[in-house]
């Protein structure tokens, strides 16, 4: 399930969210720890649905029920027009989530398992 929440609401609530203000300011949080995860690519289609399933099982595994999205620059979600089929059908999976064109505050996805 898919949740729009305002851009501030989210800042309020968790202001370690990364941001860009400008091209020459921006903050972002002090890592204490990283990890970086691969998959393997054999085709975009497979990616997606791995990515998919693989974040499914990382938010189970820390005990979360959801996860918010939200983006580093005050863009909103669908400024960009793109051709690009997957990149396409991700656009109109937000439309179809009543994400309007306006819209950049962040986006909670819920874990309904």
């Amino acid at each position: 399930m898919v949740t729009k929440v305002k851009r501030q609401e989210c800042l309020e609530k968790y202001p370690k969210f990364p941001q860009i203000f400008s091209e020459d300011k921006f903050y972002y949080p002090h890592v204490l720890c990283e990890y970086i995860l691969v998959l393997p690519i054999v085709s975009i289609n497979a990616y997606s649905a791995e990515l998919s399933q693989q974040i499914t099982l990382l938010i189970d595994h820390l005990g979360l029920d959801s996860l918010i999205f939200l983006g580093d620059y005050k863009t909103a979600w669908l400024r960009q027009d793109n051709d690009y089929k997957p990149a396409k059908m991700a656009l109109e999976y937000l439309k179809a989530q009543n994400v309007g064109v306006r819209f950049n505050g962040g986006i909670k996805v819920s874990n309904n398992r």
